[in-house]
């Protein structure tokens, strides 16, 4: 196939999707489409493209798939051609194959490593519905997206071959890049300050006392724990999970691996927990969510995290959403909707830290 990259919207033609679909179509032609634009990203352009063929009987034909694509913003853009880019590519091209059922199908994938410019077509998982940052997930869709992690993380657990990935977040090998966005203390230092400016009037003083913190001790956070990583999400919250309900179940699959890294796996437990539950649902249900995620990866043959390890990393990682709202709230376009859902990602977890007595551990 050829390396064909769509830059934009108006390249999602009828023959960018016949040169796409090539090996899928056996004669067949795309004859018209419809292009929608379709999610809340901030980082790239996504669409809906709905499909019309020649021979409409010809059979497994989608009709209709995703398109990713470059952000039209120029600083989502170029923070996006910064690794972030690079890391949906590449995870869409080796590991999403082993993660049926929790990520949708990848059709189509390529990036120009020279201008990060970059084309991903996958699976529509309509009917599915994109979950909402600011209303937060139910119980049964938590349980359900800790059960796909769960599984997702045991699949890499303790695979150091991983540090070795340049593309993934917060490896050996990502650290060597110059090109590739690495957050340390100075840049977190920086971000946390202009975060202090743009939202000063909905602080309060235990947000600054967590914030400043944080950024005196960031080193400490970065160096982590001695758990045993993986490949983690890194961005794991309700805006990017979609949920079904099939047969009386809810169904989730996880999208949006733009941050894909090392770490942990409670990083992302702890992420998700922190930013997507209320602070009520999440302390009424958090014990029995944190014992699923440890059976899950009892049930895929990774027997040797012990409750207490857990509990240690999970109170450890509960500064990962705070991180995650300050540093990117920053870096991509201001938008109304994206400054109330980084406030929500910002001030949900430190309900968390402040539960967890995490500040305690960034003096050690």
């Amino acid at each position: 196939m050829n390396n064909l990259i769509l830059a934009s919207k108006v390249d999602i033609t009828v023959d960018a999707m016949n040169t796409i679909l090539r090996n899928k179509l056996r004669g067949d032609s795309v004859k018209d489409l419809r292009v929608n634009t379709l999610g809340t990203g901030q980082m790239s352009e996504a669409y809906r493209v709905s499909l019309k063929y020649l021979n409409s009987s010809t059979p497994q034909l989608p009709n209709s798939l995703v398109v990713k694509v470059q952000s039209d913003d120029e600083s989502s853009c170029r923070i996006g051609k910064s690794g972030f880019y690079l890391r949906e590519i590449r995870f869409y091209q080796e590991y999403s194959s082993r993660l049926a059922g929790i990520v949708p199908e990848c059709l189509y994938s390529e990036i120009d490593e020279d201008t990060q410019s970059f084309t991903l077509v996958l699976q529509d998982m309509a009917p599915s519905q994109q979950g909402d940052q600011l209303k937060g997930c139910t119980i049964e869709e938590a349980k359900s997206v800790i059960q796909s992690l769960a599984k997702t993380h045991a699949l890499t657990w303790g695979d150091s071959s991983l540090d070795n990935l340049y593309w993934l977040a917060d490896t050996t090998a990502a650290r060597t890049k110059d090109w590739i966005y690495n957050l340390d203390k100075n840049l977190f230092s920086s971000r946390w300050n202009q975060f202090r400016t743009r939202f000063k009037e909905k602080l309060s003083d235990d947000h600054l006392l967590i914030g400043n913190q944080l950024a005196d001790n960031f080193d400490r956070y970065l160096f982590g724990t001695d758990t045993e990583k993986c490949l983690v999400h890194g961005d794991l919250r309700s805006d990017n999970l979609l949920f079904e309900n099939r047969n009386g179940s809810t169904v989730a699959t996880i999208v949006d691996w733009q941050v894909a890294g090392y770490a942990p796996g409670a990083k992302d437990l702890a992420y998700f927990l922190g930013t997507s539950l209320t602070t009520e649902l999440r302390r009424a249900n958090e014990e029995e969510l944190l014992k699923l995620y440890l059976d899950t990866l009892v049930a895929n043959d990774i027997s040797n995290y012990s409750t207490e390890k857990l509990r240690a990393d999970y109170k450890f990682y509960s500064f990962s959403g705070f991180v995650m709202a300050v540093a990117a709230s920053m870096e991509v376009e201001q938008t109304e909707r994206g400054d109330e859902m980084f406030m929500k990602m910002f001030s949900l977890p430190c309900e968390l830290i402040r539960d967890s007595n995490a500040l305690a551990l960034l003096e050690c």
